[in-house]
């Protein structure tokens, strides 16, 4: 039974319609980064510099799974949006069930996964000799917590794609606020370290999923759902993959080559170290807005696809970028001043705050660049060409991100801000391959011919959505 009635994706002004869909994923993203943060602030300030790394280093190497799962979310998104736009019911269904069915495969995975590879994961990246120790312990405890994190994710991926970006701004806020204050009182009042802070993001990404089950099973959602939609098939799978798999991969590329500039800054000494992951959290706060207009690109284009409107999708993804960049600019502008009080937010440690603040000024560069470049990502992806994306973002960090970063660390070890330019000069070359790519191939983004556009999506029956 339908309970539910969705804004419309394809139809009300684009800007209009972008910032109202792309604001709920701004206070998602916002959080999540608190979400983050938490750990290390409270760390930061009733633990060690060791802590403090091991932290920093153990974050990375847990996340790698939440990485592959949130490009297979892409997917999803991409595909249930289709079928959304499209007004196709049971094809929405059917998406909906075999996305289902995919994630549990990688839920049962992950956690063996995980606990298998820690110990060679934490001595890969060159951790510093005081803190390998509380990384495994932090990783360790953290891969406890991969199906939850799984659950969520697949919920919200749903959730977004069928038009409701605001209900899971409530299970990421429940799940903050249960993880700051589990830290402050396992680090900040019984001293449990590294342990404490691995076990408060756990407890607190079990009772987000267990809380986002709930209301999906109440709730419903805008077309009738049966168990036996829940299985693998061969096309929806495929379809998934072709997108989500790319998506995967880029996105645990770029984790990985963040990964790989850790064990760089390893390799300077455990106050670099620390800096580059505090620098990282801070970052991650600048490219929100790019991130999260990316996300609401992907779902927007998708559904405008389904409806048959490229240019619509076209004329949304241009307003993105301008946002985009307005706001990478300001952030570049802000971070030049304020960039010791910044990292000095998250710790006393003065050489800490010193080698951050001389990363933070020159990868602040990259809230400009990249904050562009997701946001054509984000319309690629839409368009069902996520290969493109993965072949740009590949290049980048093969052939510019990483050897930029070793040479400038080898070059200068005397100060980071040179190694902070290894990010920009990534998003400026994925730049020019995207532009290059939509150039060479005519698509309307760029202006190309009356009528040109992404292929259209299959061509699968219409059914009325109420709404």
């Amino acid at each position: 039974m339908q309970k539910r009635a969705l804004p419309a994706l394809t139809s009300g002004g684009e800007l209009r319609v972008l910032l109202q869909f792309a604001f709920p994923y701004v206070v998602t993203s916002f959080l999540q980064m608190l979400y983050s943060a938490a750990d290390l602030y409270v760390i930061g300030r009733y633990a060690d510099t060791a802590s403090l790394s091991a932290v920093s280093v153990g974050g990375k190497i847990s996340s790698l799974v939440t990485v592959a799962v949130m490009g297979l979310a892409t997917g999803a998104t991409v595909l249930i949006g289709n079928r959304v736009g499209a007004q196709d019911k049971p094809g929405a269904a059917a998406a909906v069930g075999c996305t289902a069915a995919l994630f549990a495969l990688v839920s049962l995975a992950a956690t063996p996964l995980m606990l298998a590879l820690t110990p060679a994961a934490v001595g890969l990246v060159r951790t510093p000799a005081a803190a390998v120790g509380a990384a495994r312990r932090y990783v360790l405890i953290c891969s406890w917590g991969l199906p939850f994190i799984i659950a969520y994710h697949l919920i919200s991926c749903i959730l977004r794609a069928i038009g409701d970006s605001r209900t899971p701004v409530l299970f990421i806020s429940l799940a903050c606020g249960v993880n700051i204050g589990l830290d402050l009182f396992l680090v900040g009042r019984l001293s449990l370290g590294v342990a404490g802070a691995a076990v408060a993001t756990v407890a607190a990404q079990g009772l987000a999923a267990a809380a986002a089950l709930v209301y999906l099973l109440f709730r419903g959602l805008p077309f009738p759902m049966a168990w036996h939609n829940v299985r693998l098939r061969r096309a929806e799978v495929g379809k998934i993959l072709r997108v989500g798999v790319p998506v995967a991969v880029q996105d645990g590329c770029l984790h990985v080559s963040f990964i790989v500039l850790t064990l760089i800054s390893n390799l300077r000494g455990v106050a670099d170290s620390a800096g580059v992951g505090i620098v990282e959290i801070i970052m991650n706060g600048a490219f929100l807005i790019p991130f999260s207009l990316e996300a609401a690109i992907v779902t927007i284009t998708a559904q405008n696809l389904g409806a048959r409107l490229p240019r619509r999708a076209c004329k949304t993804t241009w307003y993105g970028v301008f946002l985009a960049g307005d706001f990478g600019l300001a952030v570049l502008l802000l971070c030049q001043p304020l960039a010791l009080r910044l990292t000095g937010f998250f710790t006393k440690e003065a050489a800490v705050v010193a080698a951050g603040a001389q990363y933070l000024r020159t990868y602040a560069i990259d809230a400009l660049l990249g904050g562009v470049a997701v946001c054509v990502s984000g319309y690629l992806c839409g368009c069902g060409h996520a290969g493109v994306v993965f072949c740009q973002s590949l290049l980048a960090i093969v052939l510019v991100r990483l050897p930029v970063a070793y040479l400038m660390s080898a070059l200068h070890p005397e100060t980071m801000a040179y190694m902070g330019l290894s990010s920009p000069s990534g998003s400026a070359f994925s730049l020019a391959f995207l532009f290059l790519y939509l150039r060479v191939k005519k698509n309307p983004l760029l202006g190309g011919r009356p009528g040109a556009g992404p292929p259209a999506p299959e061509n699968i029956k219409k059914a009325s959505f109420s709404r």
